[in-house]
């Protein structure tokens, strides 16, 4: 999936450029989403990048690899400034439930599409749905070993008519009849 901006600063002297702006900027879109946001880019590096590359703003972007998580990079420019602000790692463990519900809310930044969620659920069912589907098979089977008793219960009180319908067959062929 390509990277998507959420956010981006002003253009001024790099001095002068209120980091935070773009940083609650994108922890704003990205709460939206159900992703929370904590760290933001290192002042000194973003400030010293900013300064190489006058006239280029501090961004912020979101990147969903497909299945595995969701990064968060500061940009200026084209040269990363930091990359380690967010890494979640959603292909194990954890809230599932929630997990999703975050997949579900990135489609609102574009980063995930429905092909995506289509994978995640068919790696990661819905324990509500598995749950649901083992308690439908227990119930079954009881119904099921039920009915085979009582299968075998009919078939018991059938065998002694049977016996006494062929017995009667063979008295009725020997009569002439």
């Amino acid at each position: 999936m390509p990277k998507v901006k959420v956010s981006e600063s002003e253009v001024k002297e790099p001095d002068k450029i209120d980091l935070d702006a773009p940083f609650n900027e994108a922890k704003r879109k990205l709460s939206d989403a159900g992703v929370p946001l904590r760290d933001r880019a290192d002042d000194k590096k973003a400030r010293a990048e900013l300064t190489k590359q006058k006239g280029k703003p501090l961004s912020y972007y979101v990147e969903f690899d497909g299945i595995k998580g969701v990064q968060v990079t500061a940009c200026v420019g084209t040269k990363q400034v930091d990359v380690t602000l967010l890494d979640m790692d959603i292909s194990e463990g954890g809230d599932q439930k929630k997990w999703r519900e975050a997949l579900v809310n990135l489609k609102k930044l574009r980063l995930v599409t429905d092909a995506d969620l289509a994978k995640w659920d068919a790696k990661h069912p819905n324990p509500a749905v598995v749950d649901a589907k083992k308690k439908r098979v227990l119930e079954l089977g009881n119904q099921l070993k039920m009915l085979n008793t009582q299968i075998k219960r009919l078939q018991d009180e059938a065998k002694p008519k049977m016996d006494e319908l062929k017995t009667l067959q063979e008295e009725i062929k020997r009569l002439g009849g």
